[in-house]
Formats: C-alpha cells, structure tokens, sequence
C-alpha cells in the first residue's frame, strides 16, 4: 500500500495540473475571443 504522505504529494501534484490545464485552456479561449473580437470589428468596417 502506497504511504499516506506520498498519496497526499500525489493529489497535490494532480490537483497543481489540473489547474495548470485550466489556465491555459482560459487562456486561449481569451485569445480566440480577442481575435474574434478582431475579426468582427473590421467586418463593421467592411459593411
């Protein structure tokens, strides 16, 4: 059985990636909504 300390390190460790994916999937839906944002604004313009 593995030892309580290492199972903790290893929740920790789960937990810190999770969070990691989560920020950057944030980001980039930030970045996509940027330059769709972009994008709409020289369709105005186009119009």
């Amino acid at each position: 059985m593995i030892p309580p300390d290492d199972l903790e390190k290893r929740i920790e460790q789960l937990e810190l990636k999770c969070y990691r994916a989560r920020e950057k999937k944030r980001q980039r839906i930030e970045e996509l909504n940027i330059t769709s944002d972009i994008d709409t604004d020289y369709d105005t313009e186009d119009a």
